[in-house]
């Protein structure tokens, strides 16, 4: 098992090195001292580019959430990357839309397979979600968690979390008693920056009477303070 591991780092490392390439090293804030890898990262979208650049960059290794599509076969990555993600959420063309979603479907399962993806549900299937986020946390790895509602596209000014991330730390906390920090990032595409911010412990908000939508959307809020450190 250890072997395995191994060969799956060497293989995302080396994946890491190539993209490199291609893509610009982004500025990085870090408003904290030191940043734990036995966590939760939560971050905005930013398009297409937060999470490829996140992956690249970040300075710790996470597995982060996606939805199940992207996990699927070729066809089902298509019509998720068309209709969804190209046509309703980034605006294209439909022969925009039709050229990316073409070229991407072709790679991309096997990139989210080297990023660790975890693949998201919205019926019963989110145990296995939650299940696979508890055994990367319990193998001392983070969590990276896109938590904004992209229904109407991708919104530098964000608008609305959910509280996936806060059930999952208070789940954990539950089932281990570990109250994880909790770190709350902002990606600007336009500035190309990285901010990350000093940890948060769900437990402290629960404990003073907050929801978990009320936690939600004072991690939205505080994300948004971000933005504007992202120059």
């Amino acid at each position: 098992m250890k072997k395995e591991k191994n060969r799956h780092s060497l293989m995302v490392r080396f994946l890491k090195r190539i993209l490199m390439i291609f893509f610009k090293k982004p500025k990085i804030i870090q408003l904290c001292d030191d940043i734990d890898t036995k966590a939760i990262y939560v971050s905005n979208h930013s398009g297409a580019s937060g999470p490829i650049t996140l992956s690249i960059f970040f300075p710790k290794f996470f597995a982060p959430w996606g939805t199940h599509e992207m996990c699927g076969k070729y066809k089902e990555r298509w019509k998720y990357m068309y209709h969804t993600f190209y046509l309703q959420k980034k605006g294209y063309s439909k022969l925009k839309a039709f050229i990316a979603a073409t070229v991407v479907s072709l790679f991309s399962k096997y990139l989210y397979n080297a990023m660790g993806l975890i693949p998201t549900y919205t019926d019963a299937r989110l145990k296995n979600t939650i299940d696979s986020s508890i055994k990367v946390i319990d193998d001392g790895k983070a969590v990276l968690i896109f938590p904004e509602n992209s229904q109407q596209g991708y919104k530098e000014v964000l608008e609305e979390y959910f509280g996936g991330f806060a059930f999952l730390s208070n789940l954990y906390y539950k089932k281990r008693k570990i109250d994880l920090p909790v770190y709350n990032i902002y990606y600007s595409s336009k500035t190309d920056t990285i901010v990350i911010d000093k940890p948060q412990y769900i437990q402290k908000f629960i404990s003073n009477g907050y929801t978990l939508p009320q936690i939600a959307n004072i991690f939205k809020d505080r994300a948004n303070v971000l933005k504007n450190q992202a120059v």
